[in-house]
């Protein structure tokens, strides 16, 4: 990386973090990855990000409203079942950008339809979001598992369900297998925007307390206050 460091300050108009970033994004479209490109070194140099830890996520561009986003939030619970969906959607969609998640917005791959991706320290995440209304179950969670699976090993994953998941749909899933997926529900958007929780860090304590313990559904009630 040291090679690739001299010639990145030798190079009048150099490459920016935020190009590789989004040169990174693309060839994991491909289900491929070059590790060199996601090296800590190499990437930390890069002009726009020195000072920056290289495995951050890009900071919000402008202070959080939470206030306007619970406020959102709120008007959409009172919302016909038919409108909801897509004024849902939009929703997180907003929530993820005024945290410089960089969301990409519902795309379609052969066969199986996904809502959305965020990018979080340098990790990619498939979203699955769901307002119907019943709880989540244990067949919900692993369908969108066997979504994540398909794609390549670095794949993760949040699956968003507003009316949370039923008592007994963690109980059988990934009993025997690995799992790579976090859930959040509407309590947790609540607790997120009335405590006024960074997201990012909500995240990052659901994403170690699923790796220390197995448990994808800690609240962050719970985690963050």
């Amino acid at each position: 990386m040291q090679s690739c460091y001299r010639f990145y300050r030798k190079k009048k108009n150099p490459i920016k973090r935020d190009e590789i970033i989004k040169l990174n994004e693309l060839i994991l479209s491909l289900d491929f990855k070059i590790p060199e490109l996601w090296d800590d070194e190499f990437l930390s140099c890069l002009s726009e990000d020195i000072g920056k830890p290289a495995n951050a996520s890009p900071a919000p561009t402008k202070e959080v409203d939470y206030e306007l986003l619970l406020q959102n939030f709120m008007e959409i619970t009172k919302l016909s079942p038919q409108a909801r969906g897509f004024a849902f959607e939009k929703f997180l969609n907003r929530l993820f950008e005024a945290f410089g998640l960089s969301p990409r917005v519902s795309f379609r791959i052969v066969g199986e339809q996904i809502d959305g991706s965020l990018e979080l320290d340098n990790e990619y995440y498939l979203i699955e979001a769901k307002w119907q209304d019943k709880p989540c179950n244990n067949a919900d969670l692993t369908v969108f598992q066997g979504k994540i699976i398909r794609k390549s090993s670095w794949t993760r994953g949040i699956m968003i369900s507003m009316n949370g998941f039923s008592e007994d749909s963690f109980v059988a899933f990934g009993k025997g297998i690995p799992t790579n997926l976090i859930t959040i529900d509407g309590q947790d958007i609540y607790a997120l925007l009335y405590k006024k929780i960074a997201l990012p860090d909500g995240l990052r304590k659901k994403i170690r307390w699923a790796a220390e313990t197995g448990e994808i559904a800690k609240s962050f009630f719970e985690l963050c206050v």
